[in-house]
């Protein structure tokens, strides 16, 4: 594969360690007035329904007994990694193959747990691509945010599980979401693979088709993932462990009470009630209750880190993973 169709695995390290070097790093999250800890999580989107976890895990006060106080920062696929470096948090969350990569570009942290383990994402076709699945989009146009991005790399796993050579389909990559979105609406690209909730949307809005689900096509994997920064563990493991806990007993109060979950989302995060109610109800139950990365799991995460990342060599996936229960 070539190079044009890969991220370069220097680009991670490199923006990392930039942002390092602006910041001069920083210190751990430190404590409140009353002397709790505060532990710093930055996600790659805010009011996203995969993280839901943090944001509704903090109105639901799941950290309130457990020793520390969780501040939430909403970042990007980009900042994740270097916000980690620089010492600006402590506790990552974003897809599996960006935390992956960035630790194997240097990043000093760990994967620690997955968020959503199956690929949860979907295509999305123009009404005029004329198709019915992913099979009918075959000679057409896919776009993505970036080179290396999840949908990058499910568009390259499902095209050559369903047999596709280079010259088959094209890639076009257009930034971010709205860039996606605005070249959907006009007919620049015919597809792209997104999370349920953008794909309902344009769906309901007339401009997009749900072709359904890629999850059995890209297969085991660790779609959404933590990663934690190996000085903050090394420090401070019991306030990593109170961090997680409180997440995944958010977890499963959340997938108990799906209605709470569809109000929050309205109310707080102004998202359209027929596409909230869909999309909770197809997110939650995928959504990890103790967060262990399965081996075969790591292994389709690190075959997403061949796929999409140029220069990467050979790697011990096992080797930056650590559960967070063993920390």
């Amino acid at each position: 594969m070539g190079a044009r169709r890969k991220a370069a695995i220097a680009g991670s390290l490199g923006l990392a360690m930039l942002l390092v070097a602006a910041c001069g790093g920083g210190d751990d999250g430190g404590e409140s007035s009353d002397g709790t800890p505060t532990v710093r999580l930055i996600v790659s989107e805010g009011d996203s329904l995969p993280f839901i976890g943090a944001e509704a895990g903090a109105a639901l006060g799941v950290w309130d007994d457990k020793g520390i106080n969780v501040k939430i920062i909403d970042g990007t696929s980009s900042t994740v990694g270097p916000s980690i470096a620089s010492g600006n948090a402590e506790i990552g969350l974003g897809t599996g193959v960006k935390a992956a990569s960035d630790i194997i570009a240097g990043l000093d942290a760990t994967l620690t747990a997955g968020d959503v383990l199956p690929w949860d994402q979907y295509v999305i076709a123009s009404p005029d691509a004329g198709a019915s699945k992913p099979e009918d989009l075959k000679g057409k146009k896919f776009g993505i945010s970036s080179f290396g991005s999840a949908g990058h790399f499910a568009t390259l796993t499902v095209a050559k599980n369903l047999g596709w050579s280079e010259s088959d389909y094209e890639v076009v990559p257009l930034g971010n979401l709205e860039g996606l979105l605005g070249a959907l609406r006009s007919g620049t690209i015919d597809a792209f693979i997104w999370s349920i909730e953008t794909v309902l949307t344009a769906e309901n809005e007339g401009f997009g088709e749900n072709l359904g689900s890629v999850a059995d096509l890209v297969g085991p994997n660790a779609f959404e993932a933590f990663l934690v920064s190996n000085k903050y563990a090394k420090e401070h493991p019991e306030n990593v462990k109170a961090f997680f806990e409180g997440y995944f007993e958010a977890v499963e109060k959340l997938q108990a009470d799906p209605d709470w979950v569809k109000k929050f989302v309205v109310d707080e995060w102004k998202k359209d009630p027929e596409v909230a109610d869909e999309a909770v109800d197809l997110l939650l139950p995928i959504l990890s209750t103790d967060g262990e990365i399965p081996q075969e799991n790591l292994e389709g995460l690190a075959d997403a880190v061949h796929t999409t990342v140029e220069g990467i060599g050979d790697f011990d996936i096992t080797s930056i993973y650590s559960y967070w229960k063993d920390l």
